[in-house]
């Protein structure tokens, strides 16, 4: 069975208390918040974006957000932000924008009919077998259940395997000692759920990005 990712409708944000929410117009997440500075926000790093929602960035604020289907890594100061599915369109600045490599396929929609379930793991039975494809050598984890047991094993070679203690949000494997090995494949087993990767051979143990790094469940 191909596991799914929960997640609970994320109410729009306001940059002070008085600000008044409004519900995003896509319930679907397209990408994830990076980075913030000097603003207050009902988001933190690492919470997901919706297609249509708007976030107020005031006059000083920055925020970071990466996009799963273009890879897109996009830095913004002040004014109004609206979240698109491959960039976002802001009445303050565009700082800086690259391309990072990622896995554009790692997601894709559910058929499932629930609140709940929005994406599914591509999976380890993919046409390729090699399930999806990660561009550092340090995972990141990013999980919205609790997880009962995970491990991670090595499957081109024997005897490498490591247990790692999952928890709902962003789970940071450098921070376990876990450092994978390029071109390497593995799978990572999720209570009874597993799912194959593999690390890029021209991966670099480079943790300054989300993108391109992380697994979502």
């Amino acid at each position: 069975m191909k596991p799914v990712i929960l997640f609970s409708a994320l109410l729009a944000l306001s940059i002070s208390a008085s600000s008044h929410d409004s519900k995003a117009a896509d319930e679907t997440p397209v990408g994830l918040v990076e980075e913030l500075a000097d603003i207050q926000l009902d988001i933190e790093e690492f919470d997901y974006v919706y297609e249509g929602q708007q976030i107020n960035l005031g006059q000083e604020g920055e925020l970071v957000l990466s996009y799963f289907s273009s890879c897109r890594l996009e830095r913004l100061k002040g004014g109004q932000v609206e979240v698109g599915q491959k960039s976002s369109q802001t009445t303050g600045e565009l700082l800086d924008q690259q391309t990072m490599e990622c896995d554009q396929s790692q997601l894709v929609a559910s058929n499932e009919d629930t609140e709940s379930a929005v994406f599914v793991f591509r999976g380890s039975k993919d046409d390729e077998g090699s399930g999806i494809r990660l561009y550092s050598t340090l995972p990141a984890i990013k999980v919205t259940r609790p997880i009962a047991y995970a491990q991670i094993n090595r499957m081109d070679l024997d005897g490498e395997n490591w247990l790692i203690s999952l928890k709902p949000g962003l789970n940071d494997l450098a921070k376990q000692a876990i450092n994978l090995e390029p071109g390497g494949t593995y799978q990572l087993v999720m209570n009874e759920e597993r799912l194959t990767f593999t690390i890029a051979r021209t991966a670099l143990a480079t943790d300054n990005t989300v993108l391109g790094r992380v697994i979502i469940y």
